[in-house]
Formats: C-alpha cells, structure tokens, sequence
C-alpha cells in the first residue's frame, strides 16, 4: 500500500499563498532597506588659506576688546569679546567675514582686555634693546623670560628687575615683573 498525502488546498490556492508570502517578504525588506535618496554633500570647510584672509578681515573690522584665532581642523574663527564690544561692533565682524567659508564663533569675556607685554615684544634697559621670550610664573610671581645674552647686560630693565642670568652657557634671563597685571599669557614653572 501506497502512502499518498493530499493537500486540500489545489494548487492554484497554493500558488497564491506563495505569491502572497513572497510579496510580503518583498515588501518587508524594502521597508528595511535604506532609502535610495542621496545624502547631503558635506559643506566643505575653510582652508589653511581662507583662515588667514577671514584672520586678516577681522583684524581690519578693527573692533578694540576682541582676541581671536583661527581653528584649521574645524575651519572656524573663534572670537572672545570683552564686557564692552556692543552687538552692533559684533555685527561688523560678521560682516566682514561674510565672504568667508570660515565659520565664526563667538565668546564674550568679563572685564576689558587691554594691551599688555607678550612673547617677542621689545624690552630696553639704558640704551639697550631686546625681546621678551614670554612670561612665566616663578611660584606664583610674574616674571619674564628672555635671553641671558640680554640679561648680563642690566639688572634694571623697562619691565622689572633681572632674578637670574646665564650666558654664555645656556643663554636665558629671568626678570621679575614690576607691575604683576602686565604678565600676558603665563606659563607655569
């Protein structure tokens, strides 16, 4: 005897439900699929080239109570402003950076800047002349460093009173700040 198995459903029944399943699958995986709509191109950041000419366009804004620099892995210009640049002198800034592919960035600061003795400014003691190297803290006192070929010279200079030199073997000079708030840009030994 001859097992037989049938189906009560024909196979036109059969057929559709086949048909009806893989339409689903179909329909299920083109659900899931990512959409075939094009991605955005990423907007292309400044160059190295751009940064220094959008630099320049705020240097020429000329808006006394900023500081800025120019960020090359971001393409942006970050710009901190004292307590007194208004809106309106922001605004000249972002003017003048209007042709620019640099983004502009902007931090305010409290107080006022003013201007105050950096790295690679002239020194004078007498009628000599040198260049501070930049300011350092000495425990917790302002202090410059500079060259000892410089230092040897005077003790007395236009900034302080030297508190160590030496040349011509290692050639640095240490100068004690007279006015402590003329110290711009610490670093701490």
């Amino acid at each position: 005897m001859t097992n037989k198995r049938f189906s009560p459903i024909s196979s036109t029944a059969r057929h559709a439900r086949l048909l009806a399943v893989a339409s689903g699958l179909v329909a299920a995986v083109a659900l899931a699929a990512p959409s075939a709509v094009a991605a955005p191109e990423a907007e292309s950041k400044a160059t190295v080239s751009q940064l220094a000419d959008a630099s320049s366009a705020v240097l020429a804004a000329d808006v006394a109570g900023t500081a800025w620099y120019t960020e090359a892995s971001t393409g942006k210009i970050v710009v901190t402003a004292d307590s007194t640049v208004s809106k309106s002198e922001l605004a000249k800034i972002k003017s003048a950076l209007a042709k620019s592919k640099a983004e502009l960035t902007v931090n305010r600061a409290e107080g006022k800047f003013s201007p105050l003795i950096a790295g690679g400014e002239a020194i004078t003691t007498g009628g000599s002349r040198c260049s501070l190297g930049f300011n350092v803290s000495v425990n917790g006192v302002a202090h410059a460093l500079t060259a000892g070929h410089c230092t040897n010279i005077s003790a007395n200079w236009s900034i302080g009173t030297r508190t160590g030199t030496s040349f011509p073997n290692n050639d640095y000079g240490i100068i004690r700040h007279s006015n402590p708030a003329a110290a711009d840009g610490r670093v701490y030994l």
